[in-house]
Formats: structure tokens, C-alpha cells, sequence
């Protein structure tokens, strides 16, 4: 059974959200995530950058119906790198992936922007892998902890941070922390109070 607590109004708005970012043109998304590496010289040189790059260009391909190409850029990618972007997600601008290592992004996923994404991470189906709804919506400025595990249709709010090696299947909230291992939500209004007072 599918998880549908987010109201019609905050799907409608994600919807228009992600609608917004898919249609931005290739070399303006890029040069948005370049901005995260701090500029071209230092994109450049960072392995991360490159994965974007790569998913980017095969997103792009998908897009005006040239699968063929994004197929061969993302196996390319798969096969050199070990990390699995599908060309048909739909991630925001200024996505910003470190020590990438065996991370999976399946084809319906939908990441808002300047997200983060650590090594050996799975974002993907929790059930059905040829189900577009079941797959998670990912809100703005989502950093996502090495090893951890995003699976199915849940909606994770924006500026949530999902702890190293969590497994998130249900909805998470704006302005939260996701702590491994029981994987516990808690609000970082309150997480700070707890740390003052310690």
C-alpha cells in the first residue's frame, strides 16, 4: 500500500517544482552545479563534478528522444565509475555528489535542488522497479549521508539531512534529521535545543 499522507496542494506544488527544474536548458543546469564546486577550475577537477556532467548530458538525450546516446552514457558511467544515475530522474540544479562510489539513482526518482549525495547510496524502488510511483520525491537542499537507503513512494522534505547508513520508507518532514540506526525523525529545532543543553 502506497504511502499518501502529503496533501493534494504540496503534490501540486512539487509537481510544478520539478516540472520547472526538468525544463531548464543543459548549459544553464550545469552551470548551477558548477557553482557548488566553486567555479570551473575547481569542478574540473573534482570526480563528483564529472558523474554530474555525465548524468546531466544523458538526462539532456533522454529528453529529446535520444535514448540510444543517454543509454550508452549512462552504461559508460555505470561501468567506469560504479555509480548508476539514471538519464530519466529528474534531479535539480547545484547537485553535488562526493566520493562517489556505488550510488544508485533509479529512473523515477525526482531530487529538488543543491542536494548532496555521499558513496554507496540507493535511491530507488522499494517494491516494483517498473512502478513510476514507487519511487521517492526528494525536496531542496537535501544532503544524503554515505550508505544510506531511500526506498519507495515517500516524499522527503527540504533541508532534511539523512544520517550514514539510514533506511528512510516513509515521509520525512522539512528541517529534519533521519538518525541511523533505528533510523528516528526528529526536528533540528529540537536536536539543537537537546545539544545545548547537554
Amino acid at each position: 500500500m502506497k504511502n499518501h499522507s502529503q496533501t493534494s496542494p504540496q503534490k501540486k506544488s512539487l509537481s510544478v517544482k520539478f516540472h520547472e527544474y526538468d525544463s531548464l536548458s543543459f548549459f544553464s543546469v550545469l552551470s548551477e552545479d558548477v557553482k557548488r564546486y566553486k567555479g570551473w577550475k575547481n569542478a574540473l577537477i573534482y570526480y563528483g563534478f564529472w558523474i554530474v556532467l555525465l548524468y546531466r548530458l544523458s538526462h539532456c538525450l533522454h529528453k529529446n528522444h535520444l535514448d540510444y546516446l543517454a543509454i550508452i552514457i549512462q552504461f559508460v558511467t555505470k561501468i567506469i565509475t560504479g555509480c548508476d544515475i539514471s538519464r530519466k530522474a529528474v534531479i535539480g540544479p547545484k547537485l553535488s555528489i562526493f566520493h562517489p562510489q556505488s550510488i544508485f539513482v533509479g529512473p523515477y526518482v525526482k531530487m529538488g535542488q543543491s542536494c548532496t549525495i555521499g558513496p554507496n547510496c540507493f535511491i530507488g524502488s522499494s517494491k516494483s522497479a517498473a512502478d513510476p510511483d514507487d519511487y521517492p520525491v526528494i525536496d531542496d537542499k537535501v544532503f544524503i549521508s554515505s550508505g544510506a537507503q531511500i526506498l519507495g513512494c515517500i516524499t522527503i522534505g527540504e533541508k532534511t539531512h539523512i544520517g550514514p547508513n539510514a533506511v528512510v520508507m516513509k515521509d520525512v518532514p522539512a528541517n529534519s534529521i533521519v538518525a541511523p540506526p533505528t533510523s528516528r525523525i526528529f526536528s533540528k529545532e529540537k536536536f539543537h535545543d537537546f545539544s545545548q543543553n547537554q
